[in-house]
């Protein structure tokens, strides 16, 4: 199944460790972790929640590509 990851690097309630595990375990061909800068556990109540927004639009009209990939944003 698709599996797309957001978590912001600001975040105090879940450490990137545990979602690195998730992303390097995780039994899909298809997997996006994405670290967004300056954001906390809430990613939707921030100035950045439309690119948060568009994220989660663009992986849901992409998700049958098989990807896995890191990057920060």
């Amino acid at each position: 199944i698709p599996t797309l990851i957001l978590h912001g690097t600001e975040d105090d309630v879940v450490q990137f460790d545990s979602v690195e595990y998730v992303y390097d375990n995780i039994k899909s061909n298809s997997v996006s972790l994405i670290q967004l800068k300056g954001l906390n556990h809430d990613l939707f109540i921030n100035n950045r929640y439309e690119m948060v927004r568009r994220l989660i639009t663009n992986f849901l009209v992409k998700s049958n590509l098989p990807i896995k990939n890191k990057k920060e944003i």
